[in-house]
């Protein structure tokens, strides 16, 4: 699953509220879908079946823990500009918003130089299946 962060302070300055809120609201979401107690009548009614998460990936930067990368090089880096270029009202609503082809190809772009590649996208990946840190390191003493 791929969430939004949700830290209030981003290597590029202060978040924007509704990537904040949708960080939380997304990892509720997958840790919630495997608990059959939380949403019993989408089993009960809907007959749909809990379903767990492994991994929850959320946006990375070099040096800000990113832990993957895909590369992007070419056609996927174009066609993700295109895609916030599409949000024209969205845009244009934000006039200090720089344009997507200005600041997109230079964050894939440090993601690139971490991975040996031209253009990355890096995540932080979290696997939800794994006992905490705190109990691997207890474990150790």
């Amino acid at each position: 699953m791929l969430g939004g962060g949700y830290a209030v302070e981003a290597p590029y300055g202060f978040d924007q509220a509704d990537h904040r809120a949708a960080g939380p609201a997304t990892l509720d979401a997958v840790r919630d879908a495997g608990n059959r107690w939380v949403f019993p009548e989408q089993i009960d009614d809907e007959g749909l079946e809990a379903h767990t998460v492994r991994r929850l990936l959320l946006p990375g930067l070099p040096g800000f823990g990113a832990t993957h990368g895909v590369e992007v090089t070419g056609e996927p880096l174009r066609r993700g500009v295109a895609s916030l270029e599409a949000h024209a009202a969205y845009l244009a609503a934000l006039p200090d918003h720089p344009a997507p082809e200005d600041f997109i190809p230079k964050i894939t772009a440090m993601g690139g130089r971490a991975m040996g590649v031209e253009h990355a996208v890096l995540f932080r990946a979290h696997d939800l299946q794994a006992p905490p840190d705190f109990l691997n390191e207890a474990g150790r003493e």
